[in-house]
C-alpha cells in the first residue's frame, strides 16, 4: 500500500514574501500620498502669493489713477517711495506707497494701512518714473516671499507698468 499524501497551504518561504511585495507596496503608496500632501500644500501657497500679488497691483494701480503729480520719484529716476499729490482732496494731500517692515503701507490723511496679508513678506519694491517723447509711465515692481505649511520658502516676482495723463 502507498501512502499518498498531498500538500496544501502555504509554505512559509511563499508567505516571507508576500509580506514583503506588501510592504513594498504600502510603502510606495505612502511616499506618493505624502508627496500628494506636500505638493498641494505648495500649490496653495503659490495661489495665495499670486493672489496677494494681483492685489497689491491693483492697489499701486489704484493710487496711480488718482494722482495729479508725481513727488517721488522724479522723472528718469527710480525709488523704493512713491509719493503723488491726488486729484480728489478728499484722499488727502498726499499718498505714498512704501514698505515698512516687509509690508507694503499705504499712507494717506495720516493714516497707514498695511495692504498685504500677515502670511506674505514684500521686498524689492522699486517706482521707476519715465518719460519719452511725452509719454510719462510708472514701472512698479517688488517681491512676494512666503512660506509654505512644510517649511518651503515659495518666492515671486510682480511687476506693472502705469501710463500717466499729464
Amino acid at each position: 500500500m502507498t501512502k499518498s499524501s498531498s500538500k496544501s497551504g502555504f509554505a512559509l518561504i511563499d508567505i516571507v514574501i508576500y509580506i514583503a511585495l506588501f510592504a513594498v507596496l504600502i510603502g510606495s503608496v505612502s511616499v506618493s500620498v505624502y508627496n500628494l500632501f506636500i505638493s498641494t500644500n505648495q500649490n496653495h501657497t503659490s495661489i495665495m502669493i499670486l493672489e496677494e500679488g494681483n492685489f497689491l497691483l491693483a492697489k499701486i494701480s489704484w493710487v496711480m489713477e488718482q494722482a495729479e503729480k508725481i513727488t517721488n520719484p522724479v522723472q528718469n529716476t527710480s525709488s523704493t517711495l512713491l509719493l503723488i499729490t491726488p486729484y480728489d482732496v478728499s484722499l488727502g494731500n498726499s499718498m505714498v506707497i512704501q514698505t515698512q517692515n516687509k509690508n507694503l503701507t499705504l499712507r494717506r490723511k495720516n493714516v497707514t494701512s498695511i495692504l498685504n496679508n500677515s502670511n506674505v513678506e514684500v521686498s524689492n519694491l522699486v517706482f521707476t518714473y519715465h518719460t519719452s517723447e511725452g509719454v510719462y509711465s510708472i514701472k512698479s515692481s517688488f517681491t512676494l516671499t512666503s512660506r509654505a505649511p512644510d517649511g518651503t520658502v515659495i518666492t515671486s516676482d510682480f511687476s506693472t507698468i502705469n501710463f500717466l495723463n499729464q
